[in-house]
């Protein structure tokens, strides 16, 4: 499971596909906002934990290893 935050608020959620890639679309969001992309396995604990930055004009892609 992938789910992006703004503080407590979830924005986004997804899941991860067999080889490790994931979307997740959110809303707009401002400039130099502060999110966290929580990784989760499949009993729902956080496996992983990621703070990134809202960038003008950019797109954020990623690609997971095996969860």
């Amino acid at each position: 499971m992938i789910e992006v935050k703004s503080g407590s608020k979830t924005l986004g959620k997804g899941t991860a596909s067999a080889n490790g890639t994931f979307s997740v679309t959110i809303p707009v969001q401002k400039a130099a906002q502060l999110l966290t992309v929580n990784i989760s396995d499949s009993s729902k604990l956080a496996v992983s934990s990621i703070k990134v930055f809202v960038n003008k004009g950019v797109t954020l892609t990623s690609q997971l290893s095996k969860l």
